[in-house]
């Protein structure tokens, strides 16, 4: 039963992040001139989700909205703040 009961909750949560892999292409899409701009902002966001993911995950204290923002802003930085 309890097997079950997590094939049913992984199910749900592989689920929900193709849903936020979709919404990553189509918010991609529509803002992308050329199959290389196209490809250079889906892996940027793709990689921002994840570095999010990984922080929230290895994090034992929750993280701040400012501190998510930066983890996303941070490979775009290109010199001193």
């Amino acid at each position: 039963a309890w097997q079950e009961e997590l094939q049913r909750e992984l199910t749900h949560r592989v689920k929900n992040v193709l849903a936020n892999v979709v919404a990553i292409y189509h918010m991609t899409i529509r803002s992308s001139d050329t199959l290389e701009s196209f490809a250079e902002r889906f892996e940027g966001r793709l990689g921002a989700l994840s570095r999010v993911h990984s922080s929230l995950v290895a994090s034992q204290a929750p993280r701040s909205l400012g501190e998510l923002v930066e983890i996303v802003l941070a490979p775009y930085r290109t010199g001193p703040e």
